[in-house]
């Protein structure tokens, strides 16, 4: 990728546009002969000069006014002479009309055209020492302006470090600096971007297309980025998505980059950002409103650890279980590291990343259909040993989708993994819960804020709760367990460790305070999806442990005798 792509406009630089317009040469009655659509053209300097070479003493940019007294008659070295100027990076030429040449031949004018090299005339003799003063003030006006935003940047973005931010939001903050989405990359790959408002497939494609020099690229300006004695490290890059670049990009990031490389010094700031890069990926892919092209997808999970060698894709999030608190970034990019590399070990591709909520997923290669299980296991093992690796004793949930074939299909998929966990981390204890097919729990989850269950619930269920809260009996626990039995009196008895006859009378006192009849099958199911639906609510599971103890009838993973479940 070259250092500057050409640019369509140049902002908040001196043009011939704007020199034309100051009064002094106004008195002068320019017209221009040929190259007005290059007006736009940035002039460096102002040089006034009848050598006869002056192309050698030109460094370009410059705006030249001459008398025309060292310009042949003759139209080939008129040609020449207009030919060598454009070479020799002239901005504009300007040639006062008198003595020296009463009029601009037709060769001059057909080679400034054929060059599009501004050519302009005097008609009116002015002195051009003011010209030469009123464009140098300005001129050096603007570039002490451009050295004060400069610096003004530069305490920016090292206050930013020194308070402790992280290579992210100094991006952020210079691509809002420069109105520009910006990023920073490494061999190839991603490491962290500034979106601004643009999706991070939007980003990728964009900067793709920039290093691959594709005809639809954006404009991109980079500068090489130096990490401790490695000079060639990476990339900063600002992309023109949202307006052209101008000089003060280049001034922002030549300020920006080197705090950029004292951020990536401190600790772990490399892993942070590889995880929340590759976070940004995974949630690109569930955001509906992102634009998706299933090929890109595939090249950009290639990048970062999922070449499709595979036939399937698996997904699988993680949160710590309620009650460990939060992983920040830092340790959930830690956790991601530990295993991306466990994967890489037993030759796994998988695109491991942070969530902006918090959580890491990961999308995994699957073989074949049948080894889905077995591969959910060793995934969720690895993400479990990862995450007592870095907060010792923590109990996670781990969620594990359907397989998906495509990245398209991928999308529903992986959004549906993400949606299942805040319901499953109330749920009882598992090494990993399969959430590929419906289940009650999640949907009852999905509805806990709704006014209709929550008035289901307590119609259901008000009158044992008034009971139990008087301390007379725990009738509620007792209706847990009949409904969780499926109505069978002899084992929910066993249960509860009560006689037959104790379990009657509670249930005939629970039919008296409901005003049901509990042998009807209507009834039971009713009152077992209002207990199922407090137990969400409320975050309240039943505690079978001492029955468990003297049941062998478990169900896998579980802790709890094989009873009967709704879900």
């Amino acid at each position: 990728m070259s250092d500057v792509a050409p640019v369509a406009q140049q902002e908040n630089l001196f043009t011939i546009a704007d020199a034309l317009a100051l009064p002094v040469l106004c008195e002068g009655v320019p017209e221009v002969l040929a190259g007005a659509s290059q007006l736009g053209r940035p002039i460096r300097w102002v040089h006034c000069g009848e050598f006869p070479d002056m192309p050698a003493v030109l460094k370009g940019g410059e705006l030249l006014l001459t008398h025309g007294m060292s310009v042949s008659s003759r139209e080939s070295l008129q040609r020449r002479y207009v030919a060598d100027l454009s070479r020799a990076g002239l901005a504009g030429l300007i040639i006062e009309l008198g003595p020296g040449m009463q009029h601009v031949g037709g060769a001059m004018v057909a080679e400034a055209h054929r060059c599009e090299l501004p050519l302009i005339v005097l008609h009116h003799a002015i002195p051009w020492i003011e010209v030469t003063e009123a464009v140098h003030r300005t001129i050096v006006h603007h570039q002490a302006s451009l050295l004060e935003r400069g610096q003004e940047l530069h305490e920016r973005f090292a206050a930013l470090v020194a308070a402790g931010a992280g290579v992210a939001e100094v991006l952020r903050a210079l691509a809002d600096s420069v109105g520009n989405p910006v990023l920073l990359g490494r061999d190839g790959e991603l490491v962290s971007t500034g979106p601004r408002e643009h999706a991070h497939l939007t980003i990728a494609s964009a900067w793709e297309a920039s290093v691959r020099a594709l005809p639809h690229a954006p404009d991109a300006l980079s500068m090489p980025v130096a990490v401790g004695e490695d000079p060639h490290w990476g990339i900063a890059c600002v992309l023109a998505l949202e307006r052209p670049l101008n000089r003060l990009d280049r001034i922002a990031l030549a300020q920006a980059v080197p705090l950029l490389a004292l951020a990536l010094l401190r600790a772990n700031e490399l892993d942070t950002l590889a995880a929340r890069e590759r976070g940004e990926f995974l949630e690109a892919l569930v955001d509906p409103d992102a634009p998706f092209d299933d090929q890109h997808a595939h090249r950009l999970a290639a990048r970062i650890g999922l070449a499709m060698r595979t036939s399937w894709l698996l997904p699988l999030v993680a949160d710590l279980a309620p009650g460990y608190g939060r992983l920040d970034q830092r340790r959930w990019a830690l956790v991601g590291r530990d295993v991306r590399t466990e994967l890489a070990s037993r030759q796994i591709p998988a695109v491991v990343g942070t969530l902006a909520n918090g959580q890491l997923a990961l999308i995994a290669g699957v073989t074949a259909p049948e080894r889905r299980d077995d591969t959910a296991r060793m995934l969720a093992d690895a993400v479990q040993r990862a995450i007592r690796g870095t907060l010792a004793d923590a109990r996670s949930v781990i969620c594990v989708g359907a397989l998906s074939a495509s990245w398209s299909d991928m999308r529903l998929t992986l959004r549906e993994t993400i949606e299942a966990v805040p319901a499953v981390r109330h749920a009882p204890p598992q090494p990993w819960h399969d959430v590929s097919r419906p289940d009650l729990r999640r949907l009852l989850w999905a509805l806990r804020g709704q006014r209709p269950l929550v008035d289901f619930v307590e119609r259901q269920l008000a009158a044992l709760r008034a009971h139990d809260a008087r301390g007379r009996s725990d009738l509620l626990h007792t209706l847990e367990a009949f409904c969780a039995t499926g109505g069978r009196k002899t084992e929910t008895a066993r249960m509860l460790h009560i006689e037959r006859q104790s379990l009657y009378k509670r249930l005939a006192r629970i039919e008296a305070l409901l005003d049901a009849d509990l042998t009807q099958e209507d009834t039971r199911l009713g009152l077992h999806l209002a207990l199922y639906a407090q137990r969400l609510l409320g975050g309240r599971w039943p505690n079978w442990d001492g029955v468990a103890a003297r049941d062998d009838r478990r169900l896998p993973g579980d802790g709890r005798p094989a009873v009967k479940r709704l879900d």
